[in-house]
């Protein structure tokens, strides 16, 4: 009897072992968990890519040395031209602050200061700034502003959830680039402004204090896109932006509908030289993280676009890159295992541009607009000016033969 008793109690004790054995290992496993998401949070040191930035100059001339362009004289909207998403976010870290148009939980500090590394991750599309950026090709420019009241007083901030740096500093950046490199030119596109109690024609006007050897953006203007004698955005071509190759030259287009204001309602002199984008560029966002996704509906974007004529007088954008959303299959994975959207782009944009559906894309959507625009993996600067370059040569061969 007392054997049996003894028995049991031993029984009862190695079970209360065992269970403490796997309770203990449950625990391991879930603080191994625990600290590889708290790694995946927090952290932000070599986050951003794992190959680093394109640091050549090689590309500072690219439309100018399309075989025929002057004589060609194409339509600005059919030069296919490298762009950058969110171009000018490269300034935003871990302790960036909330861009006021955020709302809603990323406008928390508590929260951004406890996550500040990850919202950093998914905020951040581009590494260089302006001046980087035209060296690796990149000649249109997504920009997205707030104005912001900072101890120097009220500044328009380049933004993207967080806040970059100010936007003078990429400003005088491409006025440089335009002071030196004639025949080139560069697309400024105000897809999103936040203007607080100010005006868009507040942002007109501050655009000509800006300037570099007493030439500001609009001395770089040499058409109209509003009022008398202005060129309508399909016929605007390529001598009229740089005077016949003898200049460099700027297009700049803005939303205005987005503001809820019309050319009629701002008072500056300045608004004749920006496109209303609302109803002249075709630009459609995929919304998701999974670059499996991205590709089928860029293919089906293109399709459509080539398909119809309802797009031909309008600036046709590329929208190549990811987005942090859960609404489809496959985002989760491209969210945990991409790590930031620099990283989901490396490989993204190099597999687009050897893609042999790339030129057909061209020609559907001339802007090739991508995160991380002067990445350096698998030489996709490189390719991707090389095919550019290709295309717009071929385009102003049979330029003629198109009836424009």
């Amino acid at each position: 009897m007392k054997i049996f008793i003894f028995e049991v109690a031993m029984r009862i004790y190695l079970n209360k072992g065992i269970k403490a054995l796997i309770i203990a290992s449950l625990v391991l496993v879930a603080l191994a968990l625990l600290l590889n998401i708290s790694g995946f949070i927090l952290r932000e040191e070599a986050l951003f890519s794992r190959s680093g930035s394109y640091k050549g100059d090689q590309y500072l001339s690219v439309i100018s040395k399309i075989d025929g362009i002057i004589e060609a004289n194409p339509r600005v909207i059919d030069i296919a031209l490298l762009g950058s998403h969110d171009s000018f976010s490269n300034e935003i870290t871990k302790n960036s602050k909330v861009d006021p148009a955020e709302s809603g939980m990323l406008a928390n500090p508590a929260l951004r200061s406890l996550i500040g590394a990850y919202i950093a991750r998914f905020s951040k599309t581009q590494t260089e700034d302006a001046a980087g950026q035209l060296k690796a090709g990149v000649r249109y420019f997504d920009i997205r502003l707030s104005y912001v009241e900072t101890e120097r007083g009220g500044e328009w901030w380049t933004k993207h959830g967080s806040l970059s740096a100010p936007f003078y500093i990429y400003l005088k950046q491409i006025l440089e680039f335009l002071n030196r490199r004639t025949g080139e030119f560069v697309i400024l596109d105000f897809q999103h402004v936040y203007t607080a109690d100010k005006k868009i024609s507040d942002l007109f006007e501050y655009l000509a204090t800006v300037d570099v050897n007493g030439k500001t953006i609009y001395d770089y203007i040499y058409y109209k896109a509003y009022g008398n004698d202005s060129i309508p955005l399909g016929k605007l071509r390529y001598n009229v932006v740089t005077d016949f190759g003898a200049e460099s030259g700027a297009v700049m287009f803005v939303d205005l509908n987005e503001l809820e204001t019309s050319y009629e309602k701002e008072k500056s002199d300045y608004k004749e030289f920006f496109y209303n984008r609302y109803d002249t560029v075709r630009s459609l966002w995929h919304e998701s993280a999974s670059s499996r996704y991205l590709t089928k509906q860029i293919d089906k974007e293109a399709e459509n676009i080539l398909a119809s004529s309802t797009f031909d007088n309008m600036l046709r954008i590329n929208q190549t890159q990811h987005a942090f959303t859960l609404k489809r299959a496959g985002d989760l994975s491209g969210i945990i295992f991409g790590w930031s959207l620099l990283r989901l782009a490396e490989k993204h944009n190099l597999k687009l541009v050897e893609r042999a559906e790339f030129i057909e894309h061209l020609r559907a959507m001339p802007v090739f607009m991508v995160d991380f625009a002067t990445s350096a993996y698998g030489d996709f600067i490189v390719k991707v000016n090389t095919k550019i370059m290709e295309y717009n040569n071929n385009l102003c061969k049979g330029y003629g033969q198109k009836g424009y």
